[in-house]
C-alpha cells in the first residue's frame, strides 16, 4: 500500500498542479493524507474539490487546530498512514509521472533499502525555467550515518521510506525542525538511506518556500539568518541525543564523538559570528572545521562575521 504525505498552508497558487500530477501517476497512491495548518487562503477549498475528482484515490484531509510548523504537521500526517511505503510530498512542486512506479522499482531491487531519496530539476516558477538539475543517471549508492549528521542529503519531497518506520514520528518535536533530516538519521542509524540519482520532481522554487528564500534568486541572507541556522542545528544535535535515537548503533561511541564534534564545530561558528573570537580563534580550529562543513561554508562564516547584520 502506498500512503503520500503532504502539509499545506496557503497553498492555493500550486497546489492544484501538485494534485494533479499525483493524480496521472502510472502507479496510484492507495491513500493520501493532507495535513493542512491553518491555512488563510482557499487552500481547503481546493483540497475539497479534489476529494471528489480523485479517480478511486481515499484522500485525508486533517486540519490542524494550531500552527504546528512542517516538521509536525507532516509528523501527524506519517502516524495516521496505513502505507508500507511513505511519501512526502510539499504542496508547490510537480511529480514526474512515473515518479512512484520507479521509486518502488528501486525498493523492489533492494531490500536493504528503507529510505530513498531521489534526483530533481530545482524550477524557477519566476521564469518558467529550470536551473539546476541532478545528475540524469540510474545510479543507487548509500549514504552513511556520518555524512547525513553533517547535513540534510536532499529535500523532503524526494523522499519515500518504509512504514517501518511510521512511529518514529512519535519522535518529532520543537527541536526536530526538518522532518525529513530527521528521518535520514533514523534510516542511516539502519544503514538503509540511499539515493538515487535520477530526478523524479520539479522541485520550484518561489519567494514564498523555504528554498526560494535561501536562494540568490530571492535574496534574503542575512547575518541573523545564519546565526540563526546555527542555532537550530546544534538544537537538533542536542535533541536527536537527548531522544536516544542512537542507543542501538554498533560504533556508539564513535557516533556519538561525531555529534559532539559538530557540535563543538558549530559553536565554534557562533563565537565567531557573535563577535566573540576572531579570524585567528576560528582558525585554530580549522581541523574540526574541514572535517566537518565545506569550503564553501567556511568561507560563507568570514565573510557574514565582517557584516553588521
Amino acid at each position: 500500500m502506498i500512503s503520500i504525505i503532504m502539509a499545506t498552508y496557503n497553498g492555493k497558487y500550486y497546489l492544484e498542479e501538485q494534485l494533479k500530477s499525483i493524480v496521472n501517476q502510472t502507479v496510484k497512491p492507495e491513500e493520501i493524507i493532507i495535513v493542512d495548518d491553518c491555512s488563510t487562503d482557499n487552500t481547503i477549498e481546493i483540497i475539497e474539490n479534489f476529494k471528489v475528482n480523485s479517480n478511486g484515490i481515499n484522500v485525508h484531509l486533517i486540519i490542524n487546530e494550531y500552527n504546528m510548523g512542517p516538521a509536525k504537521t507532516f509528523a501527524k500526517g506519517v502516524l495516521k498512514s496505513k502505507g508500507d511505503l511513505i511519501f512526502f510530498c510539499d504542496q508547490d512542486d510537480i511529480w514526474f509521472e512515473n515518479k512512484i512506479e520507479e521509486v518502488m522499482g528501486v525498493f523492489d531491487s533492494n531490500h536493504k533499502i528503507k529510505m530513498l531519496c531521489t534526483g530533481y530539476h530545482l524550477y524557477d516558477d519566476s521564469n518558467k525555467k529550470i536551473i539546476k538539475s541532478s545528475k540524469d543517471s540510474k545510479e543507487i549508492f548509500k549514504v552513511s550515518l556520518n555524512k547525513v549528521l553533517k547535513g540534510n542529503i536532499s529535500p523532503g519531497c524526494t523522499v519515500a521510506f518504509k512504514g517501518i518506520y511510521r512511529n518514529k514520528a512519535k519522535l518529532i518535536n520543537e527541536d526536530i525542525f526538518i522532518h525529513d533530516w530527521f528521518y535520514s538519521v533514523i534510516s542511516a542509524i539502519d544503514d538503509g538511506l540511499y539515493y538515487y540519482c535520477k530526478p523524479l520532481i520539479y522541485y520550484r522554487i518561489h519567494s514564498n518556500n523555504t528554498i526560494g528564500k535561501n536562494l540568490s534568486l530571492y535574496p534574503k541572507h542575512t547575518k541573523e539568518k545564519r546565526i540563526k541556522s546555527i542555532e537550530r542545528h546544534i538544537q537538533f544535535y542536542e535533541e536527536l541525543i537527548k531522544l536516544g535515537v542512537f542507543s542501538d548503533v554498533s560504533n556508539l561511541k564513535e557516533v556519538q564523538n561525531n555529534l559532539y564534534d559538530l557540535i563543538r564545530t558549530n559553536h565554534i561558528r557562533l563565537k565567531l559570528l557573535n563577535s566573540y573570537m576572531g579570524y585567528g580563534g576560528y582558525f585554530k580550529n580549522i581541523y574540526s572545521l574541514k572535517n566537518n562543513m565545506t569550503i564553501k561554508s567556511i568561507i560563507g562564516d568570514l565573510i557574514y562575521a565582517r557584516k553588521k547584520d
